[in-house]
């Protein structure tokens, strides 16, 4: 009779331990997915933003008849643009701190055949 018990208890530990394993484990690729999405998304709008800069550059350029003033003005415009982005890094940084944070206690939604109850129940 206790070694049955003994059984089912152990049983249900390792169950318990492999389901505790296999979340961290989906929290954990989900945060590395969203990291190198972001990862991605800087690099892409850095390359936009390169290929625009270069464009509006040149049109400045035409428009001013000064390929000096041109990019110069296009330089000021980007730097006034990164003084901004670095006055406001703490509220970036608390946004991608709380997605991040978001993503790995996310608890997941239990559907009617999830309830581990009822399998511990039919056993």
């Amino acid at each position: 009779m206790f070694g049955n018990i003994k059984n089912k208890i152990t049983e249900y530990l390792q169950l318990r331990f492999e389901i505790v394993r296999l979340e961290v484990i989906e929290k954990l690729a989900n945060a590395m997915a969203y990291i190198i999405f972001v990862v991605m998304s800087i690099l892409v709008s850095f390359i936009v933003i390169l290929f625009l800069s270069i464009g509006l550059a040149e049109w400045v350029c035409e428009m001013m008849d000064s390929r000096f003033l041109g990019y110069f003005i296009v330089g000021c415009a980007l730097l006034l643009f990164i003084i901004i982005v670095f006055m406001s890094s703490k509220h970036i940084i608390r946004f991608f701190g709380n997605k991040f944070v978001s993503i790995l206690t996310a608890t997941k939604k239990k559907s009617s055949g999830d309830n581990e109850d009822e399998a511990v129940k039919h056993s």
